[in-house]
């Protein structure tokens, strides 16, 4: 089992959490940290669509709360999960990079909108998907 992680506060505060992509269960696991070094019991939300290969925390709506993006490869997608500031996240939401497997991924303002965009590198195709924010 493949497991890419992220570490940023995604809970209230500024305490470092986790966000864990699962390759094959198509899950992404939420650790709230302590503050001490330790964590709180993992919270596992379902991505769906297999074979996550990258994952990020940013704040992707502009609400300022944490997000969550994922690499879907088989889904030929980037999936969302927008965050509550507290911790929690909406189900995913899929945003399509077209006829491309995504295998990598950053979150960048890619066209100085003052909004976060993702560029994701595609396995097969070789190329690179660039996705707008249209409010993610």
């Amino acid at each position: 089992m493949n497991i890419e992680m992220a570490r940023r506060a995604v809970g209230a505060g500024v305490l470092p959490d986790i966000a864990a992509a699962h390759q094959s269960s198509a899950n992404v696991t939420v650790l709230l940290g302590n503050g001490d070094g330790t964590f709180q019991a993992p919270v596992v939300h379902p991505v769906g669509g297999g074979f996550l290969l990258d994952v990020a925390i940013a704040d992707l709506s502009g609400d300022l709360r944490p997000d969550i993006a994922t690499t879907s490869f088989n889904n030929r997608a980037v999936g969302v999960l927008l965050g509550d500031g507290a911790g929690a996240f909406q189900p995913v939401t899929f945003v399509s990079t077209g006829n491309n497997r995504p295998y990598g991924l950053a979150e960048v303002d890619l066209n100085g909108d003052g909004k976060l965009d993702i560029a994701t590198t595609n396995y097969f195709e070789n190329n690179v998907s660039v996705l707008i924010n249209q409010s993610f």
